[in-house]
């Protein structure tokens, strides 16, 4: 134990440890430029190089494009300290910055920019006077390592001697001959933007460089990557001018600079005190004669001092090794975030220090916003002069831990113009930490909801195609699939000008693109999330593209997701309102009314359809998020949705109970189409044309293929239930596909496609021409007693005995004479595109076929459509057959399907029973406030917005269902198939082991009879058996009634969706 002779002697000790405890200086330099302003200082230009336009522009525009060779310069005013000469230090970096090269339509340009880091003060070189060299070398110089001095990353457009084949993206040192470069798959005709970051870790030595480009000039994005390991120390001093520098030749480009952020940080050893000063001697005070009554007095002072001493080294023992295991699991978290970060393009750490400050101590006037695990920040970062977002999460919050590891490792590795960009963390002193750009505009939903002025209709527009892109980003174009679920409307920010930009990854997860997007969590807001997630407890894509539906609507209609404060039921849940309206053909009538109907009709319609065709109920029925862009974009025709918003029915697991749903997705994906099937008759060839080739070799690019004098079938793996010959009910179904039909400039061309139903196991027949599409034989075209099939055919082949023109589109019933047809406006000899959607409706009896065409072979897409009224029980049997039939006879046409996708329920007996139901105030009673606990609510309530009498029964039957096998509702952990307890519970009744349900703690000491009723009635309870009835027991307690399932299969329990009942049957029994 150290003791002091005096207070002064305390006093030098103190300032001794305050001197080798002083932590190390960080250095830091930091900024973010969204555009670029000509008054602006802390950017420096040289030679051609401006600012114009909110825009760098590097090289001379095209009025000055005659003059020859164009080099500029645009480096940042302040230099950087790169590395740290007393100690070894080196910097970590990351900048991003977007910009576009563009050739205005020429196919030759030259010669591109770099991104550059080379020694304080240095210029552009004299003597440079080709373009090659980007500004960087003299002319004679440009492989010289020697006398160079520069480390750079080229995106170089033209292709000197040294350089490889093409536009390709370089890392340079000191030479412009690359020591690692990739093809660049640019744009540069179209001069679409280009999105770069480059990070460099400073413990591995890495740089890292992640760039988008354009597949074979199209506009879809792609990203691409490399790297190179350097010791930047080994080839620049301390000190660098950093900055971008470009440079055409003879050959024009226009080279401009749209963005630019930028972050570094360097640890520097300044504080520390030179070991060789000496530090000051203690002198001891003069101590004062002893006396007997000091002695006492000291021997009791020093006793009670000695307990003190020895409780507080106690204590201090305690709380230090407190302190180690909780920064041994900081440094295991911090280990695994930064080792995470070195392997991408990772944000800065931050020390809580620079956060706190930022911040004013975290005040209470700075905070945003408050979030589920902590509060939200408005920081000012006075190094780069930049607002940033500081998210702060809660002390002690084990959930909030985890959503913010979840939350930096997914995110930091995300870039996209549409998602908010992760600038920092910091986990220090048991702090939480996320900086973030500072979106200025705040979040979506302060200006539909609390926002004194409203957003205008184009920005509206924008903000919901913005949406779109970046779950299209999140979904297919990243390496992983990303599935956000909490998307919603106070998580869409808006940047300076009002462009949307998706934040809060604190729930997402990263799920394979093979294995589906599913995850067993629950997660998410009441009001966005989709029906299906109350009862299988999972999250997926679909569900992301639902909540995106509800901000659609959201958007348009200006109101929340659920309005407790409605004028009527109707009007509570939005969904259900703009449905109401567009089944009556007002959908525009839900317009927000701020707008003052100053909008767009048109793009209104779009969005509102496309809101109401994600957010479909049944997630079999909702697009992909690539088909609502195509809609949204005007790429696509509006979707057909029912006239009435289908309502969720539970369906008892019966052996006769059917359905069937699958598709392709829009852009095809082989994964994807792994049951179909594929029949080819080559007997029918003619020997002087090409023999059949099997469409199977390659399912992405076409399902069919019809080579001359071919025909051929694709149907789906596994017959259809249509009809069900006990009850007398027939499906109904809808298809939608997306198919061409390519005579290659042909004007001549034969003969055909359809879509049709035929019994189940039939097979082209043996003699089929191609003028029958594979359906009938030469002689038994119109004999309607000996064809079975039902089909919709798109002819482009006049047949004189029947057919009364040249290509049109009729329905077909067991002849190849349609019932009714109509001239369809075809494209063929341009092989365009055409969308078909085909719905049987079996209560009007009724098959639509709904069309595109391009009326006088222009590019503007028309809607066409027929429809006819028959019974397929009279025509088909039970089980039938479904696919794609198509035919040429001697002329020759291509043929490809390129997406399909259906869906169809059959019920069987009356199984089906309706979950959401109107009841009079008399009858039952009704809320319109959602409330309840997730796993006990029924899933009417997501529909509906509404409490009932039967709500409550339902939550008794999972407690029923809790009482007897002693698990939660929904249990995360667990398999897929026991997830929901409902679920699990079902299936076991189905194979007949209901009692595995029962609680294993209760080592079968219980009643078996009393067991199987619980069982039971808490399923016929959950499953809306008739809420209302159903008395189990008798007062006496004696079993009086039962539900009666009725099963002698396995069973699974799941949702289905129907616009309209049949008829209906109780059943219990």
């Amino acid at each position: 134990m150290v003791v002091f002779a005096s207070l002064s002697a305390l006093k030098y000790y103190l300032v001794f440890l305050l001197i080798i405890i002083i932590i190390p200086l960080v250095t830091s330099l930091s900024f973010n430029f969204d555009s670029f302003n000509p008054n602006d200082q802390n950017v420096t230009y040289e030679e051609d190089a401006f600012s114009a336009n909110g825009v760098i522009q590097l090289t001379k525009n095209q009025l000055d494009r005659g003059s020859g060779v164009s080099i500029g310069r645009a480096t940042y005013f302040k230099t950087l300290h790169l590395w740290d000469k007393a100690s070894g230090n080196l910097t970590d970096f990351t900048t991003h910055f977007s910009f576009s090269i563009n050739s205005q339509g020429r196919t030759a340009y030259g010669d591109g920019l770099a991104f550059f880091l080379a020694p304080a003060g240095s210029r552009i070189p004299e003597n440079t006077t080709i373009g090659g060299s980007l500004g960087l070398t003299i002319d004679t110089q440009q492989l010289n390592t020697s006398n160079n001095h520069f480390v750079a990353v080229e995106f170089d457009t033209f292709n000197n001697w040294y350089d490889p084949q093409g536009d390709h993206v370089g890392i340079d040192i000191n030479s412009m001959q690359s020591v690692v470069n990739l093809t660049w798959f640019s744009s540069i005709p179209n001069g679409n933007r280009t999105d770069a970051w480059i990070s460099y870790n400073s413990t591995s030595k890495n740089l890292t460089v992640v760039f988008t480009g354009f597949r074979a000039n199209s506009t879809v994005t792609v990203q691409q990557s490399l790297s190179h390991n350097l010791d930047l120390r080994e080839y620049l001093p301390e000190w660098v001018t950093f900055g971008f520098t470009g440079a055409t030749g003879d050959l024009f480009a226009l080279q401009s600079i749209s963005s630019w952020n930028f972050t570094s940080s360097l640890e520097i050893n300044d504080n520390i005190t030179d070991p060789g000063v000496a530090l000051p001697i203690p002198k001891p005070e003069e101590t004062p004669s002893k006396s007997k009554l000091r002695l006492v007095i000291g021997l009791v002072s020093g006793g009670c001092v000695l307990v003190a001493v020895s409780v507080l080294v106690l204590f201090v023992f305690w709380r230090k090794r407190k302190l180690r295991e909780d920064e041994d699991d900081d440094d295991s978290f911090d280990g695994s975030m930064a080792d995470e970060f070195e392997r991408s393009t990772g944000p800065k750490k931050f020390l809580y220090s620079e956060l706190a400050r930022c911040t004013n101590n975290f005040a209470q006037e700075e905070k945003l916003g408050e979030g589920g695990f902590g509060g939200v920040y408005k920081g000012h970062l006075r190094e780069s002069n930049s607002y940033v977002a500081v998210k702060r999460v809660s002390r002690g919050s084990r959930q909030g831990i985890k959503e913010f590891a979840s939350e930096v490792r997914i995110i930091s590795r995300l870039r996209h113009r549409h998602l908010v960009q992760l600038i920092g963390w910091c986990h220090e002193k048991r702090e939480l930490l996320l900086v973030y750009e500072f979106m200025p505009n705040g979040s979506l939903d302060f200006h539909l909801f609390k926002g004194k002025s409203h957003l205008t209709w184009p920005i509206r527009y924008k903000i919901a195609q913005g949406l779109a892109s970046a779950l299209l980003y999140l979904h297919e174009e990243w390496e992983q699939c990303v599935v956000h679920r909490d998307i919603k409307s106070s998580n869409i920010m808006l940047d300076s000008n009002f462009n949307a930009k998706l934040g809060d990854f604190g729930l997402a997860r990263l799920v394979d693109h093979e294995k589906g997007s599913q995850t067993t969590v629950l997660a998410g807001t009441m009001g966005y999330m989709a029906p299906e997630c109350a009862t299988t407890g999972k999250a997926s894509k679909e569900t992301d593209v639902y909540s995106f539906g509800i901000v659609a609507l959201e958007i348009a209609c200006g109101r929340r997701p659920i309005d407790r404060k409605a004028e009527s039921d109707r009007q509570v849940n939005i969904v259900e309102w703009v449905w109401s309206l567009y089944g009556m053909g007002n959908i525009n009538e839900s317009a927000d009314p701020k707008l003052s109907l100053e909008f767009n009709e048109m793009e209104m319609k779009h969005l509102l359809i496309v809101g109401l065709w994600c957010a479909h109920p049944d997630s079999n029925c909702r697009p992909s998020i690539r088909q609502a862009i195509h809609v949204l974009n005007f790429e696509a025709p509006l979707p057909t949705l029912p006239p009435n918003m289908p309502v969720p029915t539970y369906c008892s697991p019966s052996q006769h109970l059917s359905s069937a749903s699958f598709s392709s997705p829009y852009d095809t994906n082989a994964s994807r189409i792994t049951e179909i099937q594929y029949s080819v008759n080559k007997d029918y060839t003619d020997s002087s044309n090409n023999t059949a080739a099997s469409a199977a070799s390659s399912p992405s690019a076409s399902l069919l293929y019809s080579p001359n004098g071919a025909i051929q079938l694709a149907t789906y793996s596994k017959p259809l239930h249509l009809w069900d010959k006990a009850s007398g009910n027939v499906t109904d179904f809808t298809t939608h596909f997306s198919f061409s039909i390519n005579s290659q400039g042909r004007t001549s061309y034969g003969d055909g496609l359809a879509f049709f139903l035929a019994p189940a196991g039939s097979r082209i027949l043996y003699d089929s021409a191609g003028d029958n599409l594979g359906l009938s034989t030469i002689s038994q075209q119109l004999n309607t007693s000996n064809n079975h099939f039902v089909a919709v055919e798109f002819d482009t082949f006049q047949n004189v005995e029947y057919n009364p023109m040249d290509d049109h589109v009729g329905i077909n019933i067991k002849s190849m004479q349609s019932v009714i047809n109509v001239t369809w406006f075809s494209s063929i000899p341009a092989g365009k595109r055409t969308d078909v959607w085909i719905k049987y409706n079996s209560t009007s009896e009724n098959l639509t076929v709904v069309f595109t065409g391009f009326k006088d072979n222009s590019t503007v897409t028309v809607m066409q459509s027929l429809s006819y009224n028959h019974d397929p029980r009279e025509y088909l049997p039970e089980w039938v057959i479904f696919g794609f039939t198509g035919a040429t006879g001697d002329f020759f046409a291509l043929k490809s399907i390129y997406s399909w996708i259906f869906s169809a329920s059959l019920e069987d007996n009356d199984s089906c029973r309706s979950m959401a139901r109107l009841v009079d105030h008399e009858k039952g009673f009704q809320t319109t406030v959602l409330a309840g606990t997730m796993g006990y609510m029924a899933p009417e309530c997501h529909i509906t917005s509404k409490a009932s009498k039967e709500t409550d029964v339902y939550s008794f039957g999972v407690v029923a269902l809790e009482i007897a096998s002693g698990r939660k509702p929904i249990d995360p952990t667990a398999e897929d198939h026991q997830v929901n307890i409902v679920n699990w519970v079902w299936r076991l009744y189905g194979v007949g082991n209901l009692h595995e349900a029962v609680d294993p703690k209760l080592s079968s000491e219980f009643n078996e009879p009393d067991m199987e009723h619980l069982l039971i009635v808490g399923l016929c309870y959950v499953l809306r058996m008739d809420r209302n009835k159903g008395q189990v027991w008798s007062k006496s307690g004696s079993k009086t009634n039962t539900c009666n399932l009725g099963l002698s299969v396995p069973a699974v329990y799941f949702i289905s969706y129907q616009a309209k009942r049949r008829k209906s049957a109780p059943l219990i029994g």
